[in-house]
């Protein structure tokens, strides 16, 4: 089969670089699959005789390939018609195509960290209280902290999220406001500070759980991202965690995912869903090869439909 993974990069870097796009790779040709990497910004989109069609620039078509990896993020450029997930993979579907994430990516437009809570909420997953207004209402922020009853430390986090950037904790109002005047193009939520006393990133496939890591934070640095200098290890789920990781999958619906959840000093939360998530940390302190378990999953998905 032709494995195609449809990505590019956020900071000018060549995606064919990126340890997700190696790994699938990898996978993709130990399982005797010829292995594509297509940047969106390379899509050519021409409807002609009443027919929509993708072209590749330098030859080739985008229905070319048999099962898809779509990994396109939407914080660059986001009104650029080649980086919209869900045309291309409403083309591939309507063209008989496997495609990872299906749902995702018709709902990558709207998502961001308040709608997520919105969905997971609906199935009473356990979420951190926040808050989130226009990022340049001060006056109006401060009156939603105290009219709430948040206390100091807070956390301060983009709306969008990306790789523990953009996350900060803040002791005192004063704090925020200079966070703010410096990122104003940035959207930030705001969210009471609990003590974690455990941070995992469990990883989902069809239901099934491949693994879970404890985040140990770098020293002086309370964000566990990999991404961020955080290590990791191994953590058993006990019974009552992998139902909530069970509970979130399900609400959640897209077939690949990474949860994070904090065990706190005030109980145990999801903190948030991914669905563009990395896996190196798996590869490196779990030895868990993420990257062969989804192209079996493609396989058998391509091979059943």
């Amino acid at each position: 089969m032709k494995v195609c993974v449809i990505t590019r990069s956020n900071k000018g870097n060549n995606p064919n670089d990126f340890f997700d796009v190696k790994s699938l790779k990898k996978s993709s040709l130990k399982s005797n699959h010829e292995f594509f990497m297509v940047n969106p910004e390379d899509l050519v989109f021409s409807y002609i005789d009443n027919k929509l069609n993708i072209d590749i620039l330098g030859g080739g078509n985008i229905l070319d390939f048999d099962i898809y990896i779509i990994r396109i993020s939407l914080i660059v450029y986001p009104e650029r018609k080649n980086s919209d997930s869900a045309l291309i993979t409403e083309y591939l579907l309507g063209n008989g195509k496997t495609v990872l994430n299906i749902s995702n990516s018709f709902r990558s437009k709207t998502r961001n960290k308040m709608y997520d809570f919105m969905i997971l909420s609906q199935s009473n997953i356990p979420l951190i209280p926040s808050i989130y207004l226009d990022s340049n209402d001060i006056d109006n922020i401060e009156y939603y902290i105290s009219k709430n009853n948040f206390k100091y430390p807070l956390i301060l986090k983009s709306i969008k999220g990306l790789q523990g950037r953009n996350l900060f904790k803040v002791e005192n109002f004063e704090e925020i406001k200079k966070i703010i005047s410096k990122n104003s193009h940035i959207s930030f939520m705001i969210q009471e500070y609990y003590k974690i006393l455990h941070d995992l990133r469990v990883i989902v496939l069809d239901g099934k759980i491949l693994g879970a890591m404890e985040k140990i934070p770098k020293e002086g640095d309370f964000r566990g991202n990999i991404s961020q200098g955080a290590s990791g290890k191994n953590f058993e789920l006990d019974k009552d965690l992998s139902d909530l990781v069970k509970r979130t999958y399900y609400a959640d619906g897209t077939e690949f995912i990474g949860i994070d959840i904090a065990i706190t000093d005030r109980g145990t939360f999801v903190l948030e869903v991914n669905r563009g998530l990395g896996f190196e940390g798996f590869s490196k302190y779990l030895d868990i090869e993420v990257s062969d378990h989804i192209i079996k999953y493609l396989e058998n998905k391509f091979n059943n439909q």
